[in-house]
């Protein structure tokens, strides 16, 4: 079984972390971008919920899965993202 998930696994920090992180959905991945329903936000955090359907292009397989997405912010910039996905889901698409 595959032990890295391309974009999704791991801590990226700054902002080349950041860059590659949101750079490897379109390198590793096809198929429609997510789809956000449902946005919660207070001051200094915003989440947001939905669904990512994509094809995993290494090996042809399909997933779709829950997805949330948590910025924080501090003086007006991003200083903690997180991102909570089914990573099962993606490694077992990844090893079909």
């Amino acid at each position: 079984m595959s032990t890295n998930i391309p974009g999704f696994t791991g801590v990226q920090r700054g902002i080349p972390g950041a860059t590659e992180f949101f750079a490897s959905p379109a390198t590793n991945y096809s198929g429609h971008p997510p789809a956000m329903t449902e946005h919660f936000e207070q001051p200094g955090a915003v989440a947001s919920f939905g669904r990512y359907q994509c094809t995993v292009n290494a090996a042809g397989e399909s997933i779709d899965t829950p997805l949330a997405h948590f910025f924080g912010f501090r003086d007006g910039r991003v200083c903690r993202y997180v991102n909570i996905l089914n990573s099962a889901a993606i490694l077992e698409a990844a090893d079909a």
